[in-house]
C-alpha cells in the first residue's frame, strides 16, 4: 500500500496540471449532430403529447419512419387506430392548397375533431 502512494500522489499532480481542452468550432458541430433535431429521423414510435377529447378519447402524434401518424385511442373500449385516413388528408389538403402535401408529414401537429370523428 505504502508504495502506491508516492505513484498516486504523482499521477494527481500530474492530472490536476494539465489545462481544460479548448473545445473548437468543429467540436460543437459534432456534436451538434447529436441532438434531438439530428436523431429524430433515426427514432420511431416517439409520442407526443396526449390531447383529450369531450368524449374521453384522446390523441397524439408519433412518429414513424415515414414520418408521422395520429393515433386516436379509446380507453374504455380498449382501442386504438389511426385517427383518420392520412394520405387522404394530404391528397385533399394539396389539392386545397396546390402544393405537394404528404400525408406522412402533415402540416400540424393538432386538430379539432368532431364528436363523430368524421370531421378534422
Amino acid at each position: 500500500m505504502r508504495s502506491l502512494l508516492p505513484y498516486l500522489l504523482l499521477s494527481a499532480s500530474a492530472l490536476a496540471a494539465q489545462a481544460p481542452r479548448q473545445f473548437t468550432d468543429a467540436d460543437y458541430a459534432r456534436a451538434e449532430k447529436f441532438l434531438a433535431a439530428g436523431t429524430a429521423s433515426l427514432v420511431s414510435g416517439v409520442a407526443g403529447r396526449a390531447t383529450w377529447l369531450a368524449d374521453g378519447r384522446f390523441y397524439y402524434r408519433v412518429s414513424t419512419p415515414q414520418g408521422n401518424a395520429f393515433q386516436l385511442v379509446d380507453a374504455a373500449r380498449k382501442t386504438k387506430a389511426l385517427a383518420f385516413d392520412h394520405a387522404r388528408l394530404g391528397a385533399a389538403l394539396a389539392a386545397a392548397s396546390g402544393s405537394p402535401v404528404d400525408g406522412n408529414r402533415l402540416p400540424f401537429a393538432t386538430f379539432d375533431l368532431s364528436a363523430d370523428s368524421k370531421v378534422l
